[in-house]
């Protein structure tokens, strides 16, 4: 009533919960009082004060009614219109002769099932099933989920090799989702350059517990986390570890929304099946993750139509040296279960034959051109050749501090991988459609 500029209607009926509604209260007031409506009423117009109406009866009827919705007229609160008692009925069609036979009306609308918002985890569950031939291991389970809380531990089991014997700094933590997820939530929140690393931890684990119940010793597992800060990421990213990163030089949990506009033209097949033969085409024959090419070969993999949106969350971006990479944290337990965890169960050949068991591979190309879009988005002069600085897989139960062993400069617990950056450009070209007219300056839409 309030916001009416020009004209307000409003209805008023004598029914029996009138009274208790705001515009009764507001015309007829609060408290039967039929003395003050008659004194009211018997006083000349021009000395009837308006704000006397509040006394009058609760429940007027008939003529009691009328006298003071026309004396809130004649004092110029609004105008009235009477409603008839009896309001005749119009029919709004004329009777049929003859009623004709009622059917229900047929759905023929077509719905596009394959217009959908997916996920890299909901791709990778459709193909699990078939994993590529030569990387077959013990312990399949469910693939990685993109959202915290959903599947984030995988058991794969490797063959015990003679190693170190270095003991994994989580070999006494436990395993499963929940932990994965609690893992995930503080590395997200806490801040990796504190003075005091150690209380940071214990107190961000102390927080995300609440909502990632897991039964743990907290101290155990903030100095395993503390050791995974403080090792070296290897020379693809000038040994660079997590607490040595600037906080404005890294991004955590960044949500993407990636279009898929090529599976809505004619004659495009699965895009799936077309990124193993990207794959097959750029990446040299040593590469270790070009055997994971076969597995989106087969029908449940190479049959899945993209069309809609992918959507899914980085787990963490960062900036070193003018470089870009692409960042993974994955708990997973690797070697024999019936053994204790040693950093030997994360050298980089093992963690080789672990991403190409799963789907990881599929998930690294599609989180590096999410990168790959968004520095060509935000990177006044930006140059994949020069900017993507790659993609690394963190296997925190194999990352134990300084002290980490290496081979050939990778640390254990660390799986480094730089694409070819034509590869990534081909595949955000083929995602959106445009890997017809795709060039090589990655000028696609």
């Amino acid at each position: 009533m309030t916001r009416a500029q020009s004209q307000l209607v409003l209805w008023w009926a004598a029914t029996a919960n009138t009274p208790d509604s705001g515009l009764h209260r507001l015309l007829f007031g609060r408290a039967p009082n039929l003395d003050a409506l008659a004194s009211y009423l018997a006083a000349p117009p021009a000395q009837r004060p308006v704000a006397a109406l509040a006394r009058a009866d609760r429940e007027p009827r008939g003529p009691a009614a009328e006298a003071m919705l026309t004396a809130w007229a004649d004092a110029g609160a609004f105008s009235l219109a009477a409603v008839p008692d009896e309001i005749p009925l119009v029919q709004a069609h004329p009777p049929q002769e003859q009623a004709e036979a009622l059917t229900a009306r047929d759905f023929t609308r077509t719905i596009d099932r394959n217009w959908r918002r997916t996920s890299y985890s909901a791709l990778a569950a459709a193909g699990e099933a078939n994993p590529a031939a030569g990387v077959r291991s013990s312990g399949d389970t469910e693939p990685e989920s993109d959202t915290v809380g959903n599947s984030d531990e995988q058991e794969v089991v490797v063959a015990d090799l003679a190693g170190t014997g270095i003991r994994s700094p989580m070999a006494g933590l436990p395993v499963g989702a929940t932990f994965g997820s609690l893992v995930h939530a503080v590395l997200e929140t806490a801040d990796l350059q504190a003075e005091d690393l150690r209380a940071e931890l214990l107190e961000r684990i102390s927080d995300e517990r609440v909502r990632w119940p897991v039964d743990l010793d907290t101290d155990e597992l903030a100095a395993a986390l503390e050791l995974v800060c403080a090792t070296p990421l290897g020379t693809i990213a000038d040994d660079v570890s997590l607490r040595d990163l600037a906080p404005s030089d890294r991004l955590a949990e960044m949500d993407f929304e990636l279009p898929l506009g090529g599976g809505d033209l004619p004659g495009t097949g699965s895009l799936l099946r077309e990124l193993g033969a990207l794959m097959c085409r750029h990446l040299p024959a040593e590469d270790p993750l070009l055997p994971y090419a076969e597995k989106l070969e087969t029908p449940d993999f190479g049959n899945q139509v993209l069309r809609g949106y992918l959507t899914g969350s980085v787990d963490l971006l960062f900036r070193r040296g003018g470089r870009y990479f692409v960042v993974d944290h994955k708990t997973n337990w690797l070697g024999p279960p019936e053994s204790e965890s040693t950093v030997d169960d994360y050298a980089p050949d093992r963690l080789a034959a672990a991403m190409t068991h799963t789907s990881y591979p599929l998930q690294a190309l599609l989180y590096a051109v999410v990168l790959h879009r968004y520095l060509r988005w935000r990177l006044p002069g930006y140059d994949p050749e020069t900017h993507l600085g790659g993609v690394l897989y963190l296997y925190l139960r194999g990352m134990a501090g300084p002290e980490t062993p290496r081979v050939d400069g990778c640390p254990h617990g660390v799986f480094a991988w730089r694409p070819p950056a034509a590869l990534i450009e081909e595949l955000s070209a083929l995602l959106d459609g445009s890997h017809a007219t795709a060039n090589s300056s990655g000028d696609d839409p």
